[in-house]
């Protein structure tokens, strides 16, 4: 293990002294090696706060793993199913076709409510009613159920509203519930950044080759490294985009995951979850972008016969969250330097022999 620790340490450390990266953390576990956690770097463009293992960063869309989790909990327990109805627990997102929509559709984003509502201001887009309102009143692009276009914002609202009237808890609650507090996440993973913790944050640095690129007039949500600049985003609960986590505390998802001795979900609904959801009549692309192809909220890698063996999420810019069901890994990244170079993150499961 020593080895392998020195191994991935040099580089983390050669990719920041490089600049290819400003700082990052990596988390891994396997049952031969138990849990690895390294970090390196800087916090900051000033490089004065150094990354340590307990340091925090947006993580983007990898956070979704936690509130479809949260969301798959409830439905093993039996509470709804994926077939309730978005509209039975959300009388007023009836109207224009959103009664056909599903859970199922929710968490295999077939809705066809992908387009981000009208937001004004960062106050608008935290104000959960106001955005639940604005998207209950968006037509679907198409029929639910036949065709998947990734909810990249809308996630949040589609699968947080029926579990807030269900549970009768802020969103926000419900995942400190079902996958925080049992997983013992609630200091390394944050919908919702309390001021206090700004000390942990990682500054976000845009590399020039990030897509897409600068818009003429930037806004508060484009590019989107702006949303969680916004102290009102940081601080609201849109775990669609604005989780803030370090690499350790999403390792323990992965692992939970993988628990067979005390699952976290049921095996038949995890074998459910990883297999893949896609309307029978839409082509599977022959080269598919990693965030197409879903089973229920998570994304599915590998290719077939063994499409679903890996699954989890990946962030805008880098971040990651990756679980090995064959081989009973995880592999977690953090990092503050947006950029489409991921060398870093595939040279480090290259050592660790990841998938």
């Amino acid at each position: 293990m020593s080895n392998t620790l020195a191994q991935l340490q040099s580089i983390l450390e050669s990719a920041v002294a490089s600049e290819a990266e400003l700082g990052c953390q990596c988390a891994f576990w396997s049952e031969e090696t138990g849990e690895l956690s390294l970090a390196s770097g800087w916090l900051d463009a000033n490089r004065t706060r150094q990354v340590a293992t307990d340091s925090l960063f947006p993580v983007f869309s990898t956070g979704k793993t936690i509130a479809t989790t949260a969301a798959l909990r409830v439905i093993d327990r039996g509470l709804i199913s994926l077939d309730t109805h978005v509209v039975d627990l959300w009388p007023e997102f009836a109207g224009l076709g959103r009664e056909q929509v599903t859970m199922q559709d929710v968490l295999a984003h077939t809705t066809g409510l992908f387009c981000m509502p009208h937001a004004d201001t960062p106050e608008e887009l935290a104000d959960w009613p106001l955005m639940c309102s604005r998207l209950a009143a968006m037509r679907p692009a198409w029929m639910p159920g036949t065709r998947t276009k990734y909810q990249a914002f809308t996630y949040s609202w589609l699968l947080g509203e029926p579990l807030r009237r269900l549970t009768g808890k802020a969103f926000q609650e419900v995942l400190v519930d079902e996958v925080l507090a049992p997983l013992g996440m609630t200091s390394g993973c944050y919908f919702g950044l309390p001021e206090s913790q700004l000390p942990r944050l990682a500054e976000l640095q845009r590399a020039s080759d990030l897509l897409p690129p600068l818009p003429p007039k930037p806004t508060f949500w484009n590019p989107t490294e702006n949303l969680v600049n916004q102290p009102v985003i940081r601080q609201a609960c849109l775990p669609a985009f604005n989780g803030i986590a370090n690499a350790h505390a999403l390792l323990q998802l992965g692992k939970a995951l993988l628990d067979s001795s005390q699952p976290f979900l049921s095996q038949e609904l995890l074998k459910d979850a990883t297999s893949l959801h896609r309307p029978p009549d839409q082509e599977i692309p022959s080269n598919p972008g990693y965030w197409e192809l879903f089973g229920l909220g998570y994304l599915l890698y590998a290719n077939p016969p063994g499409r679903g063996r890996i699954f989890g999420h990946g962030g805008y810019g880098g971040s990651e969250l990756l679980i090995d069901q064959q081989n009973r890994t995880v592999f977690a990244f953090t990092k503050n330097r947006l950029s489409t170079d991921q060398t870093t993150r595939e040279s480090l499961k290259t050592a660790l022999r990841f998938g």
